[in-house]
């Protein structure tokens, strides 16, 4: 199951699940949707998507960049977790919503395998891109894997590395 914003459905990362499909053997419920994000308040989230989910055998989280240019709340790793009691305030921050696909996937599925493809870069400012402007999208990267971490969730960073990835086993 592959959720996400436009980049999870765009032509271009139909070549990614063609190859899962051919070599893996996977068959692919895209669950995505353009505009969304992981904010509660940003199209139709992740969340919203997670919720109408089947159960799968692996998730694959697919961060868009549409937190970040819709100036979403990056959170805490903390964000709706046991360690602030599933405060549902919280899932209007980025990191609140990754905290709640993650815990309703194994609500669906105990024994699911999750990854995490984080946001790749963005060219409409210069945060989209570069790494080191301190306000950019490389905060809500950071933070995207520092849930990841939280959890133990395997993360493929397509921010910082973009060139001669592996998804799922096939080099791109």
């Amino acid at each position: 199951a592959v959720f996400g914003g436009s980049v999870s459905v765009i032509p271009a990362s139909d070549s990614a699940k063609i190859l899962w499909e051919k070599y893996l053997g996977m068959t692919i419920f895209n669950y995505g949707v353009p505009g969304a994000g992981f904010s509660s308040l940003q199209g139709i989230s992740l969340q919203q998507q997670v919720d109408k989910a089947a159960v799968h055998d692996i998730y694959i989280l697919w961060a868009s960049t549409n937190d970040y240019t819709n100036q979403r709340k990056v959170g805490l790793y903390t964000d709706y977790t046991e360690l602030d009691g599933y405060d549902k305030e919280k899932l209007i921050t980025q990191a609140g919503g990754i905290n709640y696909c993650i815990k309703k996937i194994y609500a669906i599925n105990p024994h699911a395998l999750i990854y995490f493809f984080t946001s790749s870069k963005a060219f409409m400012n210069r945060g989209g891109y570069d790494p080191f402007y301190p306000e950019g999208m490389n905060k809500y990267v950071e933070m995207q894997k520092e849930v990841c971490a939280l959890h133990g969730i395997p993360v493929l960073d397509q921010f910082i590395f973009a060139d001669d990835v592996v998804l799922l086993g096939v080099i791109f």
